[in-house]
Protein backbone atom coordinates (compact mmCIF):
# COMPACT_ATOMS: atom_id res chain seq x y z
CA UNK A 1 0.00 0.00 0.00
CA UNK A 2 1.45 3.25 -1.04
CA UNK A 3 -0.16 6.63 1.24
CA UNK A 4 -0.17 9.56 -1.45
CA UNK A 5 -0.47 12.74 -0.12
CA UNK A 6 -0.54 16.36 -1.97
CA UNK A 7 -0.31 19.76 -0.45
CA UNK A 8 -1.52 22.82 -2.02
CA UNK A 9 0.33 26.23 -0.91
CA UNK A 10 -1.49 29.49 -2.04
CA UNK A 11 -0.19 32.87 -1.71
CA UNK A 12 -2.25 35.57 -3.22
CA UNK A 13 -3.76 38.96 -3.40
CA UNK A 14 -6.86 38.00 -5.65
CA UNK A 15 -8.66 35.08 -6.53
CA UNK A 16 -7.19 31.88 -7.42
CA UNK A 17 -9.23 29.21 -9.73
CA UNK A 18 -7.20 25.83 -10.37
CA UNK A 19 -7.68 22.53 -11.80
CA UNK A 20 -4.99 20.02 -11.03
CA UNK A 21 -4.61 16.88 -11.75
CA UNK A 22 -2.37 13.93 -10.26
CA UNK A 23 -1.12 11.37 -12.80
CA UNK A 24 0.39 8.25 -11.36
CA UNK A 25 2.58 7.44 -15.21
CA UNK A 26 2.18 9.12 -17.85
CA UNK A 27 -0.48 8.32 -21.35
CA UNK A 28 -3.20 8.47 -22.89
CA UNK A 29 -6.76 7.80 -21.30
CA UNK A 30 -9.11 5.37 -22.52
CA UNK A 31 -13.40 4.84 -22.20
CA UNK A 32 -12.59 3.47 -18.76
CA UNK A 33 -13.31 6.23 -16.06
CA UNK A 34 -14.86 6.39 -12.70
CA UNK A 35 -15.99 9.16 -11.19
CA UNK A 36 -16.88 10.68 -7.63
CA UNK A 37 -16.71 13.82 -5.63
CA UNK A 38 -14.51 14.17 -3.22
CA UNK A 39 -17.34 14.78 -0.60
CA UNK A 40 -18.98 11.87 -0.84
CA UNK A 41 -15.60 9.85 -1.34
CA UNK A 42 -14.46 11.12 2.10
CA UNK A 43 -17.42 11.52 3.59
CA UNK A 44 -18.47 7.62 3.02
CA UNK A 45 -15.23 5.91 2.85
CA UNK A 46 -15.78 5.51 -0.75
CA UNK A 47 -13.07 3.31 -3.20
CA UNK A 48 -12.28 4.11 -7.17
CA UNK A 49 -11.60 0.79 -8.60
CA UNK A 50 -10.37 0.08 -11.64
CA UNK A 51 -7.60 -2.51 -12.88
CA UNK A 52 -6.50 -3.59 -10.06
CA UNK A 53 -5.69 -0.91 -8.35
CA UNK A 54 -8.01 0.12 -5.41
CA UNK A 55 -8.01 4.23 -4.59
CA UNK A 56 -9.35 4.27 -0.71
CA UNK A 57 -9.35 6.61 2.14
CA UNK A 58 -10.00 9.68 0.43
CA UNK A 59 -9.57 12.75 3.13
CA UNK A 60 -9.17 16.63 3.06
CA UNK A 61 -8.11 19.39 5.09
CA UNK A 62 -8.66 22.96 3.78
CA UNK A 63 -7.18 26.26 6.00
CA UNK A 64 -8.27 29.75 5.19
CA UNK A 65 -9.67 29.22 2.10
CA UNK A 66 -12.80 31.64 1.12
CA UNK A 67 -14.43 29.39 -0.97
CA UNK A 68 -14.00 25.25 -1.27
CA UNK A 69 -16.75 22.79 -1.68
CA UNK A 70 -15.83 19.16 -1.59
CA UNK A 71 -19.07 17.94 -3.08
CA UNK A 72 -17.67 20.25 -6.51
CA UNK A 73 -14.27 18.61 -6.92
CA UNK A 74 -14.77 15.71 -8.91
CA UNK A 75 -12.33 12.90 -8.72
CA UNK A 76 -11.71 10.37 -11.34
CA UNK A 77 -10.04 6.99 -11.55
CA UNK A 78 -8.85 6.13 -15.33
CA UNK A 79 -6.67 3.78 -17.06
CA UNK A 80 -4.55 4.76 -20.57
CA UNK A 81 -4.70 2.17 -23.19
CA UNK A 82 -0.71 2.13 -22.24
CA UNK A 83 -2.37 0.23 -19.06
CA UNK A 84 -1.03 3.23 -16.85
CA UNK A 85 -2.89 4.51 -14.01
CA UNK A 86 -4.64 8.28 -13.46
CA UNK A 87 -5.97 10.54 -10.61
CA UNK A 88 -7.45 13.52 -12.27
CA UNK A 89 -8.74 15.86 -9.34
CA UNK A 90 -11.18 19.04 -11.02
CA UNK A 91 -12.76 21.71 -9.61
CA UNK A 92 -12.48 25.46 -8.31
CA UNK A 93 -10.75 26.65 -5.18
CA UNK A 94 -10.50 30.21 -3.74
CA UNK A 95 -8.49 32.33 -2.14
CA UNK A 96 -9.96 36.08 -2.01
CA UNK A 97 -8.11 38.92 0.15
CA UNK A 98 -7.36 42.72 -0.09
CA UNK A 99 -3.90 41.75 1.49
CA UNK A 100 -1.25 39.15 1.10
CA UNK A 101 -2.51 35.82 2.50
CA UNK A 102 -1.84 31.94 2.88
CA UNK A 103 -4.03 29.40 2.55
CA UNK A 104 -3.47 25.00 2.00
CA UNK A 105 -5.44 22.35 0.53
CA UNK A 106 -4.53 18.66 1.67
CA UNK A 107 -5.81 16.07 -0.19
CA UNK A 108 -4.84 12.37 1.07
CA UNK A 109 -6.15 8.53 -0.14
CA UNK A 110 -4.45 5.37 -0.14
CA UNK A 111 -3.41 3.22 -3.50
CA UNK A 112 -3.34 -0.69 -3.28
CA UNK A 113 -2.21 -3.20 -6.05
CA UNK A 114 -4.16 -7.02 -6.23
Amino acid sequence: MKLVGIRIGCLAEAVLLFGFISAIGAGSLSAQIYTDTLADLAAHGGTLSIGDKSFTDFSYQAIDLTSFDPAQIQVTASIGSDGVYYLTWAGNVALATLSTAVADLKLNYSVMAS
